[in-house]
């Protein structure tokens, strides 16, 4: 091979390697540029600003200002770790938590460390309602004592892991769009949980006899859900309750017998309940709303002496109004029900409204009504006899129409001057209408009657 071919193999084989090299140098002079310009205008590579929750929740920094062998970071790490996995799911937060390395935890929205609780109310603690979904996260928040989510707009189920919060005395997630079933693993918080909020959602499915172990509760509120099924005597375990309001769902069946004899409230109003309603409900109740149901059977006669309220009205309830009321009652409503017999001649004094309407109730108005009452609703029944001649001064409404009421219309109504509502229609009165009526009324139907005058 002569000079000139070896030359040329030479070139060959070098003029390559020089490419490579130069493209080397000009990639690090690139770099080198970047570089330059990233310490110029302070900004970092995306990838160089991501960290984890736990390197952003490590010693001595932002969140946790406490070295690694001090007491509070040793409490205060799983809190922050979870908070910051808890935060990705939380949807519209960026703007209302401020949970992030640059903020101590002292600090953060809705935490608080000294009282291990965690609020987050619109107009309280934050200043728009979340959206987004609760996270499992938050069930590591393991030394929490209160967990209130509520008055937000979060959607998806309730976490199961919520189970593991052993030191909760509160969990609150009143009012927000929570769908699906109520966890089972709830009744894990058996030794601490006093208080549970999970009404106005949009729960379904059965309420879970693991409730019943729940043993410290005292209140429960289930209502405004789509629960179905029947109400668990499980329930009868929690002798410490005393508010259960599982009303305004579509549960079925009886009401169990063996409730906890401290229930000071008892909601069940506005489901499909079926049966009687137990002879031996607590003696404390101060209030017992059970309307809107398909119960049956009679009122016991001996219901709570302590009772302000007492709704039962829109069932299926038959036999005689009780003789003996409590004598505290302020509110008694027993409309459109089946109830034959009289009204009893002695009614609670304090009582303010008092519906008897759609029954079948015979005899007549007793005529020592309570000096207090404001509306008296007695029409659709089979009342006889005249109008008492003495009524309550304070009546504002006084419904008797659709009865077989006889005699006149008594001139005293004329004294009643608060009477905004007066119907008679529907009876069988005589006489002359009253020349003086009260200048409050509002509504006056006297048809269908014998009258004379106008």
């Amino acid at each position: 091979m002569n000079r000139a071919s070896r030359g040329g193999a030479w070139l060959k084989g070098v003029l390559p390697t020089r490419g490579i090299f130069l493209a080397a140098l000009i990639l690090l002079g690139s770099a080198l540029a970047i570089t330059a310009l990233m310490m110029t205008t302070g900004s970092l590579p995306l990838t160089a600003q991501v960290q984890t929750p736990e390197q952003i929740c490590g010693p001595l920094s932002g969140p946790i200002p406490f070295a690694t062998d001090s007491p509070e970071y040793a409490s205060q790490r799983p809190i922050c770790i979870a908070l910051l996995e808890a935060k990705d799911t939380l949807q519209g937060s960026a703007n209302v938590l401020n949970w992030s390395a640059g903020v101590s935890m002292s600090q953060w929205t809705g935490l608080d460390l000294t009282s291990r609780a965690l609020r987050l109310e619109p107009t309280y603690s934050i200043n728009a309602p979340l959206t987004g979904r609760l996270h499992p996260a938050l069930g590591d928040l393991t030394t929490l004592t209160q967990l209130r989510i509520k008055d937000n707009q979060l959607t998806g189920t309730i976490p199961a892991a919520l189970g593991n919060l052993s030191n909760l005395t509160e969990l609150n997630l009143y009012s927000n769009q929570l769908t699906g079933p109520i966890p089972v693993a709830l009744g894990n918080l058996s030794t601490t949980l006093t208080q549970l909020y999970l009404q106005n959602n949009h729960l379904t499915g059965p309420i879970p006899p693991a409730l019943g172990d729940l043993t410290t509760l005292t209140q429960l509120y289930l209502q405004n859900n789509r629960l179905t099924g029947t109400i668990p005597s499980e329930l009868g375990n929690l002798t410490n309750l005393q508010g259960l309001y599982l009303n305004n769902n579509q549960l079925t069946g009886p009401i169990p017998a063996n409730l906890s004899s401290n229930l000071t409230l008892l909601y069940l109003h506005d489901n499909q309940l079926t049966g009687t309603i137990p002879a031996n409900l607590s003696s404390n109740l101060l209030q017992l709303r059970l309307q809107n149901n398909r119960l049956t059977g009679p009122i016991p006669a001996n219901l709570s002496s302590n009772l302000l309220i007492l709704y039962l009205n829109d069932n299926q309830l038959t036999g005689p109004i009780p003789a003996t009321l409590p004598s505290n009652l302020l509110f008694l409503l027993l409309q459109n029900n089946r109830l034959t017999g009289p009204i009893p001649a002695t009614l609670p004094s304090g009582v303010t409204a008092w519906y008897l309407n759609n029954n079948q109730l015979t005899g007549t108005i007793p005529a020592n009504l309570p000096s207090n009452l404001t509306q008296l609703h007695l029409n659709d029944n089979r009342l006889t006899g005249p109008i008492p001649i003495t009524l309550p001064a304070s009546l504002q409404q006084l419904h008797l129409y659709s009865n077989t009421l006889t005699g006149s219309i008594p001139p005293q109504l004329a004294n009643l001057r608060n009477l905004e509502q007066l119907h008679l229609n529907n009876n069988q009165l005589t006489g002359t209408i009253p020349i003086t009526l009260p200048a409050s009324l509002r509504q006056l139907h006297l048809y269908s009657n014998t009258l004379i005058g106008s």
